[in-house]
């Protein structure tokens, strides 16, 4: 970008002080910043299960909606529950709420939260709810007997932090609390399948009926660990083939997952890929030669192919966070060499590819965000991969602004004046939220420079022709 605008005579201006921009982040984070753990406003639910209850009482005549909005617009995306169970234990709850079990209550209290946020947008309801799961998350004892709904609710722990909390701040935490969701998930052996032994269970050891309702959460788990490492350009922490690799034991036992979530299998299948090729990318002594880019690839197309084109892949939704994901990966692969100034000529592959999907994730950040409050409230699931649709924004800017660089191959690519219409389009998408907090105005600030960069760039090429 520095270069770009030098040869328009132009300098990028970046953040003044990235100190104060950090300071000013946490102004704007509605859960604090070290939710689920030791957050001051969850001390007051922390006496008596009695102050959860009458919390959870008090939205009784919207309960059923909220849990009713998380499962329309949540679980198909990111699979965390086993709703037909989990409808059962609400009715439970209801029956006798006292005898509910703590660590089932903490996972409630998150759908309740995240429903919530969704029909009603009200951030201090949420807050509460959120703040009470953590309090009865912190009266299980997590750290070395998680139980599958601890597990879970870690998972929704995620997705509101995601959600509610739209900087840069929330997403690095995110990766770090992955980190623990990560080690207590194999601690309990969600990621492979229980082995049949003479020898008295663990008691924290996952059964093989548990292990099987819940290993869609395991891959739905790795799943937030590649894409929050994606985003965020930390190390995914997942390397080892053991705990990545679907077996023919696997297989054996989720014979009865297959029609409904065949795409999240078809999706962990292309886990060791993706690992490790981020693996590689981001080493500062390994890195993958451009032969070995053409090969994983070619390898992540077709992985990214067989999940999009399975049967049960029918969601939009679905279709959308998964397509977002994989170009998100195919975007991190190819960023060496794409813009490089004569990357058109020796890495074609690469400069096409970026610019494939870059503008595919502008696709989907318009069509996820352009309408707010939409009925089906998809504008909420674009809260997600606001980092993504950045990315993407940056690298189509930086493609356009290569004046030799070329902009058409075939029917994929659109030409010059649409790719720029739909850059103009995300940048006022994104310029919505530019007063929520200074990361979105720094964001916005950065986009508007590319666009008025741009601007001079096509006057100068208007002028061209009279000298």
């Amino acid at each position: 970008l520095e270069v770009s605008a030098l040869n328009l005579g132009q300098t990028f201006v970046h953040a003044e002080d990235i100190r104060i921009l950090h300071i000013d982040c946490s102004t704007d984070i509605l859960l604090p910043s070290n939710f689920p753990f030791n957050s001051p406003g969850a001390i007051k639910y922390a006496s008596s299960l009695d102050e959860v209850r009458n919390l959870i009482y008090s939205h009784r005549d919207k309960c059923d909606a909220f849990v009713e909005a998380y499962l329309a617009l949540y679980q198909p995306v990111h699979p965390i529950l086993d709703p037909p169970r989990f409808l059962k234990e609400i009715n439970y709850f209801w029956e006798d709420a006292a005898q509910t079990d703590v660590s089932w209550l903490s996972t409630y209290l998150m759908v309740l939260a995240l429903g919530c946020f969704a029909v009603t947008r009200d951030s201090p309801s949420t807050i509460e709810l959120c703040l009470a799961a953590e309090s009865c998350l912190a009266r299980t004892t997590f750290m070395v007997r998680p139980s599958m709904s601890v597990m879970r609710t870690f998972c929704l722990i995620v997705l509101a932090k995601q959600l509610a909390n739209g900087t840069c701040w929330s997403f690095d935490a995110s990766w770090s609390l992955l980190g623990i969701i990560v080690r207590l998930a194999v601690c309990i052996g969600l990621h492979k399948p229980p082995v049949a032994s003479s020898k008295p269970m663990d008691s924290h050891a996952v059964t093989v009926s548990e292990w099987q309702t819940g290993h869609i959460l395991w891959i739905t788990i790795v799943y937030f660990c590649i894409q929050t490492a994606a985003i965020t350009g930390m190390p995914s922490l997942l390397s080892s083939d053991d705990i990545l690799r679907r077996t023919e034991t696997h297989d054996a036992l989720l014979p009865h997952i297959e029609p409904k979530f065949g795409p999240w299998l078809s999706l962990s299948d292309s886990f060791p890929t993706i690992c490790s090729l981020i693996a590689r990318v981001n080493s500062d002594t390994e890195k993958p030669t451009y032969d070995e880019i053409l090969r994983y690839n070619a390898d992540i197309k077709l992985l990214m192919a067989t999940t999009l084109e399975h049967p049960g892949c029918r969601n939009p939704s679905l279709r959308a966070v998964l397509d977002i994901f994989f170009r998100r990966i195919l975007l991190v692969l190819h960023r060496c060499h794409a813009l490089r100034p004569d990357a058109p000529i020796l890495h074609p592959v690469s400069y096409w590819a970026s610019l494939e999907c870059s503008l595919a994730i502008l696709v989907h950040h318009r069509d996820l965000c352009e309408h707010v409050g939409n009925p089906d409230n998809r504008d909420l699931l674009g809260r997600f991969f606001k980092l993504d649709f950045f990315a993407a924004a940056l690298t189509a800017g930086l493609h356009l602004l290569q004046a030799d660089a070329p902009l058409a191959d075939g029917f994929s690519i659109p030409p010059r004046q649409t790719i720029l219409e739909t850059l103009e389009t995300c940048t006022e998408i994104w310029g919505r939220d530019k007063e929520r907090s200074v990361c979105f105005r720094s964001g916005h600030r950065s986009l508007m420079q590319i666009l008025s960069m741009l601007s001079d760039l096509d006057a100068m090429r208007r002028e061209l022709p009279h000298r």
